[in-house]
């Protein structure tokens, strides 16, 4: 089955959406945690081949142990 490229990106903002929605907390905070996240552990998800874009989505189903 074939994806177009616009509707990965419309499912990206839809992410984006809800990962920066009030609902998780204060974004100053989150966006802290997240920064310090990458800082802590950019290699290996460089390594495992995990595209720069899903970053924010890797921190919140890690923090929030979602699957």
């Amino acid at each position: 089955m074939r994806v177009r490229r616009s509707s990965i990106y419309a499912l990206l903002f839809q992410i984006d959406m809800e990962y920066n929605h009030v609902d998780h907390g204060d974004a100053l905070d989150n966006r802290t945690l997240l920064n310090s996240f990458i800082d802590l552990h950019q290699s290996q998800l460089q390594l495992s081949g995990v595209p720069q874009i899903f970053y924010p989505v890797v921190f919140h189903k890690l923090q929030n142990q979602v699957d």
